[in-house]
């Protein structure tokens, strides 16, 4: 992408549970059809797709909050010309994942 503005704007992601603002991406997920790409602490993995079908794609950032220890997700669905946007809570993690960018 050819950037032709820079346009900055900072908005924190705060937690969908406690609305804490340190809050650490774990991982990336791209569904694409007929496979779901995963970015994680251990490198980049190829998975099949989960066991529902659906078009489009759908890239999701999981997220942990340092407060209390909550996951979740923030997704974006794209099908048909539409994009949209949804936020999913998982279940409270009991060990401190690796994010991303750490060794």
């Amino acid at each position: 992408m050819e950037i032709t503005k820079d346009v900055y704007t900072f908005d924190v992601v705060k937690c969908e549970v406690c609305q804490f603002e340190n809050c650490h991406p774990i991982d990336v997920q791209i569904a694409i059809g007929d496979h779901t790409i995963t970015v994680a602490h251990e490198g980049i993995r190829i998975d099949p797709p989960p066991n529902f079908t659906r078009r489009g794609v759908i890239i999701a950032i999981t997220f942990m909050c340092e407060n209390g220890d909550h996951q979740f997700s923030l997704n974006y669905a794209f099908h048909k010309g539409s994009t949209s946007k949804s936020r999913l809570i998982g279940p409270k993690l009991k060990n401190f994942p690796y994010v991303i960018w750490r060794d």
